[in-house]
């Protein structure tokens, strides 16, 4: 390969008598590319009295080299950012060009996706192309950050984000959130929803976006429901996150009701 002195991996002549080898060219050389190129090993034997001297010749073939590509994995990004050099950050060992797919610029929608990259080396005569391949994935903002002037990617009232909603058992419940994209506007694609589970159970997932409320609604039965007990869900989305919820269940006509209208 081409940038690799030669060097005892190429000239390991052996004899069957004692002596010594010169070779041609010699160790530390750097070959260019190219091939069968002449390599030449000429051996003097110790006992010049019963030995000849001998010249062996053999050939070798001299490669481009195969540029080192350096790309960290992409830390993931929200819904509605643009792919730019943050994620576009390819380096190489020799200079070159970067060509991307997707190109910056590119508005990538939820879930993961595959980056690929092309190094094309300035030198092409003795560096050869080289590519690689990144995943990123883009979710939707996450909890903390505005959404829509709310709380955005947490359960909604009636049920408390902290765990702390009691309702009377046999009542329904509404299950209400928002996810948001990068600019805090709510996402209402069919596919945000893709999963509720209530314990180890799956439960139908019936959600759907009020545009009243600018939130995913679904009614959550708590019928057939024990009380006296505390209940942990998770609904899932399409980016890969989940948004968990816990209320408590009792039979007092104290309990909140948390009813959908």
């Amino acid at each position: 390969m081409t940038g690799t002195p030669l060097g005892a991996s190429q000239l390991n002549a052996t004899s069957t008598a004692p002596g010594t080898f010169i070779y041609t060219p010699a160790a530390g050389t750097l070959l260019d590319v190219g091939t069968t190129q002449a390599l030449t090993a000429t051996f003097t034997p110790t006992n010049i009295a019963d030995f000849s001297t001998t010249t062996k010749a053999v050939s070798i073939n001299v490669v481009k080299a195969t540029p080192v590509v350096t790309w960290p994995m992409p830390l993931p990004i929200v819904l509605g950012r643009l792919l730019g050099t943050t994620q576009l950050n390819a380096t190489a060992s020799v200079p070159g060009t970067f060509t991307y797919s997707p190109t910056k610029g590119t508005l990538l929608g939820v879930g993961s996706h595959t980056l690929s990259v092309t190094f094309v080396p300035a030198d092409s005569v003795h560096f050869s192309n080289a590519s690689a391949t990144r995943t990123v994935s883009v979710l939707y903002s996450g909890a903390g950050r505005s959404c829509f002037g709310g709380a955005g990617h947490t359960i909604l009232a009636p049920i408390n984000d902290d765990g702390s909603s009691v309702f009377k058992a046999g009542i329904t419940v509404a299950l209400q959130f928002r996810v948001c994209n990068t600019w805090g506007l709510p996402v209402i694609a069919p596919r945000t929803v893709t999963g509720l589970a209530l314990g180890s159970n799956s439960i139908a997932n019936n959600f759907r976006f009020d545009l009243f409320r600018l939130a995913w609604v679904m009614p959550l039965s708590t019928k057939g429901l024990a009380a006296g007990r505390q209940y942990t869900g998770v609904i899932s989305l399409d980016d890969g996150t989940s948004i968990p919820f816990t209320f408590s269940l009792r039979s007092t006509l104290a309990a909140m009701s948390g009813t959908l209208p």
